[in-house]
């Protein structure tokens, strides 16, 4: 699902990229902050990595093993406080009240949530995990009689989430399989797959990455909206304020909108990664380098940010010579669609692979043009197709450390095959 924001790689870019350059707007060669560089120089050797000539490019690949799945975790349902494997009401899942680990039922256990199970083994009575989630969501605060209600507070959109921890550990960390650890009272805790992945995801949240590439920027425009608007004018139905436009009003308002969304889309930040360059990253990352990465598929203020783990790529068209608007030195001009493979989120389980694994595979056809230069080397590509990724990164895993060894031990054990 979405994430509202992507506060760890947004700092990257600040820091990384500086400023666009002007020419930009008017240019299709990739500016600072869609430099492939970002994503394909070595750090250690400071050696740029990436293959750039198209010819030498796979037109077609897949990672050798695909990506798992699970859910986002979503804030207004207190994040990792959430006891998904507890029958009863949703609310009831998310609003209640923690125990003495004394007075906990084994049956009980079973079914705590995976921030109370790692407070758990961790040993934390104070149960520091399960609170610091529900100060970082906020979502008791927003719930009338319980502490720190505050009555002024907007409600939690429910598409935010951790898919921006979840999209990296699903690249990061074998999928884990349901298992029962001793804390160090010899209490037994049963930790699903769903609870182990949700540890995973709270980890990279909280620890920052040694390393984040990031490339593109994020549009905070509302574009979708306006699409939205587009087609309730021309099939405005009976009771919107549209459905009373004669034939030529309804046209002169969907141009009207259409030329606002084209507007506002070709904002610096909303024109989103250059085409060459995602044709770069994804065609090195994927198909020669065998690594995964993160992209937010979607261009406007909303952010989906997925594992991406596959592609296909269909030349439609060669043109000699450059356009107006091509990159400087481009002599070739190569319009593709590229279908894009990522991984979306299943809902919670027990066991590993315990979801339809169908259903946690999607695609998205981006349509765009590459530039080379003489030597056939990508330098620039345009859009031709509205959708395209909002920006794309990765980044290295941090080592398990401090309050969060127990992650590490968890998934240790979760992970280790049976003698």
């Amino acid at each position: 699902m979405k994430n509202g924001l992507l506060s760890l790689a947004a700092i990257m870019f600040i820091n990384a990229c500086g400023q666009p350059s002007r020419d930009s707007l008017t240019q299709e060669a990739w500016n600072q902050r869609n430099d492939p560089r970002i994503m394909g120089l070595d750090r250690l050797t400071q050696k740029y990595q990436y293959e750039t000539q198209f010819d030498k490019l796979p037109v077609a690949a897949d990672l050798p093993q695909t990506p798992w799945s699970d859910y986002y975790w979503p804030t207004y349902q207190g994040g990792l406080t959430y006891r998904w494997a507890q029958a009863g009401s949703d609310y009831d899942r998310y609003v209640y009240a923690t125990k003495p680990f004394a007075e906990l039922k084994p049956e009980e256990i079973a079914v705590l949530s995976p921030a109370e199970k790692y407070d758990l083994y961790m040993g934390f009575e104070d149960y520091r995990t399960t609170k610091a989630e529900r100060e970082r969501t906020g979502v008791l605060k927003r719930i009338p009689g319980q502490d720190g209600y505050d009555a002024r507070l907007a409600a939690i959109p429910t598409w935010e989430g951790l898919c921006h921890a979840w999209a990296p550990a699903t690249l990061a960390f074998a999928e884990p399989q349901a298992v029962t650890v001793k804390n160090k009272a010899g209490l037994d805790i049963p930790f699903g797959s769903s609870d182990i992945n949700g540890l995973l995801t709270m980890f990279l949240h909280h620890v920052p990455a040694p390393q984040v590439s990031f490339l593109g920027g994020r549009c905070e425009e509302n574009l979708s909206a306006i699409q939205d608007k587009i087609e309730e004018v021309r099939n405005a139905y009976a009771g919107s304020p549209y459905s009373k436009l004669t034939a030529a009003e309804k046209e002169a308002e969907i141009k009207r909108l259409q030329a606002e969304l084209t507007a506002r889309s070709e904002q610096i930040e909303c024109r989103d990664s250059n085409a060459g360059a995602f044709h770069l990253v994804l065609t090195n990352q994927i198909g020669l380098m065998k690594e995964g990465f993160v992209v937010d598929v979607t261009r406007d203020d909303e952010v989906w940010n997925q594992a991406v783990h596959g592609f296909n790529v269909r030349v439609e068209s060669v043109k000699q010579g450059r356009s107006r608007d091509a990159a400087p030195r481009t002599v070739k001009e190569i319009t593709v669609t590229t279908t894009m493979k990522y991984i979306v989120e299943v809902g919670y389980h027990q066991d590993r692979g315990g979801y339809d694994s169908s259903a946690a595979q999607a695609t998205v056809d981006y349509r765009y043009r590459v530039e080379l230069d003489r030597n056939g080397a990508i330098i620039g590509g345009q859009w031709l197709s509205f959708e395209r990724p909002d920006f794309l990164w990765k980044q290295t895993t941090p080592k398990f450390e401090g309050d969060f060894n127990g992650v590490g031990d968890i998934y240790k054990a979760a992970t280790t095959p049976a003698l």
